[in-house]
């Protein structure tokens, strides 16, 4: 959890309660409320107001959560709220209450993150009805792809003109990376729990008894494995120093996803210099130059299989450097954390013009 950002939080006394001027750019003075806590952005330091959460959230934590958004945006001009934070996904459920709210009371919501998956079935008819609700309260959807624009669309029924494409970015910092880089080992690594689909890599690797991979998730727990599979979920620490080691990074998302996924690991793959194989869902294409600075398979375990082999394979080696510094090149010089947040704030800025001078208003 990153340290609390040195303002003061999000319905402490003193804020403006003025909501006929909320709307009047001469008004604003580009502070905002958030619930992303981004104390190492210079932007999010100089502007944000930060709604202090408790990382991971107990349930009763998501119901305070749920209720400081609310009480927040009485008085704020402006909010960026994460879309995908905790189970009851309290930002959202708030801006089904806000959006009730005549619009002139509303602040300029910006939504960011991880967009959501619509399930099949009535599941989904009742995600859709809370989202559509919601929707009313929101002016933009910071999206990690704009591969996933026309699904989005789709499965929701918002306007596309509401999206707007902001990167994510590598997570691993100079304090997880200080230390002397491990000794490499010939083994492969996948990780995550987040949409990853395994088991055709399991299956991959029975045909392969001479390389070992490991596995940091907690997918798999209970389930019988071969022989050269190890599983279970890892601690930072221990994810980092695998994945530093390791010979080559795996990330099999799950196909068939109306959002993208599975960024943050092979962005970090990349910064790491690993050769990566991802699995050829939305937003990789976009983020690697294509393919050309990752190995983009199609999930089957005959995919996985032939990927990794290549790896191996001593003919392969010298096209497997070149594509390992055009991925490490990429990651440190396009998908950093600053740029993100900078990203983020240029969004909530177009927003709040948009509001005030009614360009293009709902």
């Amino acid at each position: 959890m990153r340290s609390e950002a040195k303002k003061p939080h999000a319905g402490d006394n003193g804020e403006s309660s003025s909501r006929d001027e909320r709307t009047d750019a001469a008004e604003w003075d580009g502070t905002f409320i958030s619930t992303f806590d981004y104390p190492d952005s210079a932007v999010f330091r100089e502007r944000s107001v930060v709604i202090p959460r408790v990382i991971p959230p107990a349930p009763k934590d998501e119901a305070k959560d749920f209720l400081a958004v609310i009480r927040a945006a009485r008085t704020a001009k402006a909010m960026v709220l994460d879309c995908a934070s905790g189970r009851i996904q309290p930002e959202l459920l708030a801006c089904c209450v806000i959006g009730l709210w005549r619009k002139r009371h509303r602040p300029v919501i910006v939504m960011a993150g991880a967009m959501w998956h619509k399930d099949p079935g009535l599941r989904g008819v009742i995600q859709k009805a809370v989202l559509r609700l919601a929707d009313r309260a929101v002016a933009r959807y910071a999206m990690q792809s704009t591969e996933e624009f026309p699904a989005f669309v789709r499965s929701w029924g918002i306007p596309e003109r509401k999206l707007r494409f902001m990167h994510y970015y590598y997570t691993f910092t100079e304090r997880d990376l200080r230390d002397v880089p491990p000794a490499a080992e010939d083994f492969v690594f996948a990780g995550g729990n987040t949409h990853r689909d395994y088991l055709p890599l399991i299956e991959a690797m029975k045909n392969l008894p001479e390389h070992r991979l490991v596995i940091g998730s907690k997918l798999l727990e209970g389930m019988e494995l071969p022989a050269n599979v190890e599983a279970g979920q890892l601690p930072r620490e221990e994810f980092i120093r695998k994945m530093r080691s390791a010979r080559a990074v795996v990330v099999p998302i799950r196909q068939g996803l109306t959002r993208s996924t599975g960024h943050q690991t092979y962005l970090n793959g990349m910064l790491l210099r690993k050769p990566t194989i991802v699995t050829d869902v939305l937003g990789v294409r976009e983020y690697t130059e294509d393919g050309r600075a990752v190995m983009i398979v199609d999930g089957t375990p005959e995919g996985y299989e032939a990927a990794i082999r290549k790896v191996f394979s001593p003919g392969n080696q010298e096209e497997i450097e070149r594509m390992c510094d055009l991925a490490q090149k990429l990651a440190t010089e396009e998908y950093t954390f600053e740029d993100y947040a900078d990203r983020l704030v240029q969004i909530l800025d177009e927003a709040v013009l948009e509001r005030t001078t009614g360009m293009f208003a709902r």
